[in-house]
């Protein structure tokens, strides 16, 4: 891609007509496909619910009662006319009289204190807009997400003297936000929050290993002979002199008929809320860890010392082909650097083994 400025200084981006083709074909697979989602089981719940209970012991605020606050503030203190609209779309109310009308819409009677609490968890500070960390940057850090709570997209409210000014848009993405960021294990921001992170880290787990399990099963349903999962070398057969620093294969299956290898490898990636974080995700999977690398390591071992390997299962036949695939629970690509496998959602690759199911 490049750019083009005219005489009046505005710039416009030029794309390549081989970078549109990708766009294109990248927006056809978006619209084919969709991500390997939560099962929304007992095991589900328990975590969900470990989240809400953590979520006080992280920040002193009921999550639920921050749920009820921002529902309220998106609609029924609208309907209820308990605000002045003092723009389109912008409210002002008493911070008393907001307390007071929303502790009259619960069910259950509250203390005020926890009432006040919610409110100033979603109220802006004015004054350090521009903190991050402990440190003062010379711009608003936009760009920031983890590590920035301070933000109008997490706190909506903004005190002029004794008055809440807020828009209900903002509350209902702030509401959305919560609400689906523990399903998704994407926060508005991590900061402060250590306990609830440690518990969607280990749910996020969960899904790690559910999703090697279903692959593997995939494999069976497609009449494989042989399917095995989290396999490292080393430890399955320690006098084979494999080499220890290998890492694991997430998946092996073998089809003797069609005399094929299907070596994979399972990722579970964390949603991105933006340019800058899918950039930085590009940056983490592909050059700081450099998972890709590591797997194309497996993929030309396996290929160089094939025969010794398939005998370790059992398999002494030669001829083999060997089809790596890197499978995800999203749609995901790499955009700057080239990698010799494809890289294909868990419902791309499902369509792919049904497909090439043996008759």
């Amino acid at each position: 891609m490049s750019i083009s400025i005219d005489g009046e200084y505005r710039v416009d981006s030029i794309i390549s007509e081989s970078a549109e083709k990708k766009q294109q074909e990248f927006l056809l697979r978006k619209y084919g496909t969709r991500d390997y989602g939560l099962m929304d089981d007992e095991i589900d719940r328990d975590f969900m619910q470990n989240c809400i209970d953590t979520f006080e012991k992280d920040t002193g605020v009921d999550f639920t009662l921050l749920i009820s606050l921002l529902d309220y503030m998106q609609l029924g203190i609208v309907e209820d006319m308990g605000a002045n609209e003092v723009y389109p779309n912008v409210f002002e109310v008493e911070r008393q009289q907001l307390g007071e009308q929303f502790s009259d819409k619960l069910l259950e009677k509250e203390d005020n204190a926890r009432i006040d609490n919610v409110i100033d968890f979603i109220t802006l500070d004015g004054q350090n807009l521009k903190m991050l960390m402990g440190s003062s940057c010379d711009i608003l850090p936009i760009w920031e997400r983890e590590k920035r709570d301070n933000c109008f997209t997490a706190k909506p409210i903004v005190m002029h003297g004794s008055k809440c000014i807020f828009s209900p848009i903002a509350m209902n993405r702030l509401l959305l936000s919560w609400r689906s960021g523990m399903l998704d294990w994407y926060l508005p921001y991590e900061i402060g929050l250590p306990e609830v992170k440690s518990i969607l880290k280990g749910w996020k787990k969960r899904y790690e290993d559910e999703m090697v399990k279903d692959i593997s099963r995939l494999f069976i349903n497609a009449d494989f002979c042989f399917s095995v999962s989290e396999v490292e070398l080393s430890k399955r057969f320690p006098k084979a002199g494999f080499p220890v620093d290998l890492g694991d294969y997430d998946v092996i299956a073998i089809c003797r008929q069609r005399k094929e290898i299907w070596l994979i490898e399972s990722k579970v990636l964390q949603k991105v809320g933006s340019v800058y974080e899918d950039q930085m995700q590009q940056k983490s999977f592909f050059y700081q860890h450099k998972y890709d690398e590591k797997f194309q390591r497996r993929i030309d071992y396996f290929h160089a010392n094939k025969d010794k390997t398939l005998a370790q299962f059992g398999f002494i036949e030669s001829g083999y082909e060997i089809k790596p695939y890197m499978v995800t629970n999203k749609l995901f690509t790499s955009r700057y650097k080239e990698v010799a496998f494809p890289i294909i959602t868990f419902y791309e690759f499902k369509d792919l083994l049904e497909n090439s199911k043996i008759l």
